[in-house]
């Protein structure tokens, strides 16, 4: 993808980032602040110290209440419908698996939800530029998608890792076997990253946990291949299928 460079890159997020405002033209100017800006990380402060409060205080008990209450014409406007519900399981989600949270607090885990506010802002931002791209998940996680729109999934900071633990537990097929295909397909180093490996963890289901678990071993082994790590390991060694089934 050498004919893409940080200048297109820079002009399809500010592409993805117009036509996000554009979308929500009709909505509350609190509900605005929530939109993506062409900085990644920025995260509205003020919007979040008062979500959280709403949460501990007992307004809202659970995230979904509060976008369903105050947030619903935001993510009508800005997520494709079929992906509503889908959303508001990931939100309901987030206080039910340990989740790292950045140098100074490396994990959390936590009955209530105030903590996860910026995560979810985080997520809602991530369904938007999934709506940008035209494209599933399974298609940028496997290089289906259109080259450019790859090149700047793959390039640019993007937060899918609720997304994909979403559709992996909600049973997503070509989600799941998109995740099969890249940690059992040869060649697969480019398409792992941080957020698939964040993902995989954090949900119900166990095949893809065991799957992704076995893969990082074999690469801190410094090898792609199952069978070479295990012979030096002096352990059985066992044929892609077997390992595959075992995996499963």
């Amino acid at each position: 993808m050498a004919e893409f460079t940080y200048q297109t890159r820079k002009k399809l997020s500010e592409e993805w980032v117009a036509q996000t405002k554009q979308n929500a033209a009709g909505v509350s100017e609190q509900a605005r602040t929530l939109l993506p800006t062409i900085h990644y990380h920025n995260i509205p402060r003020d919007t979040c110290i008062w979500m959280r409060k709403q949460l501990e205080d007992g307004t809202y008990r659970t995230l979904r209440e509060l976008y369903k209450d105050r947030f619903a014409d935001l993510i009508r406007a800005c997520i494709p419908k079929e992906q509503h519900e889908e959303f508001y399981y990931a939100l309901d989600q987030m206080n039910q698996f340990q989740m790292t949270a950045g140098w100074q607090r490396r994990s959390v885990r936590s009955e209530s939800c105030a903590p996860f506010v910026d995560a979810s802002i985080r997520l809602f931002q991530a369904y938007t530029r999934l709506k940008f791209y035209g494209a599933p998940l399974s298609d940028l996680l496997t290089g289906g998608a259109e080259p450019e729109m790859q090149d700047h999934a793959r390039t640019e900071f993007f937060a899918y890792a609720g997304i994909l633990a979403e559709q992996i537990d909600l049973g997503n097929e070509k989600t799941i076997q998109a995740v099969r295909d890249v940690l059992l397909g040869e060649g697969n180093t480019s398409m792992v990253s941080h957020e698939l490996i964040r993902g995989i963890p954090a949900r119900r289901r166990t095949f893809c946990r065991r799957r992704a678990t076995v893969f990082m071993m074999w690469r801190r082994n410094g090898s792609c291949r199952p069978w070479k790590w295990m012979k030096r390991r002096r352990r059985p060694c066992l044929s892609m299928e077997k390992a595959s089934a075992s995996a499963c």
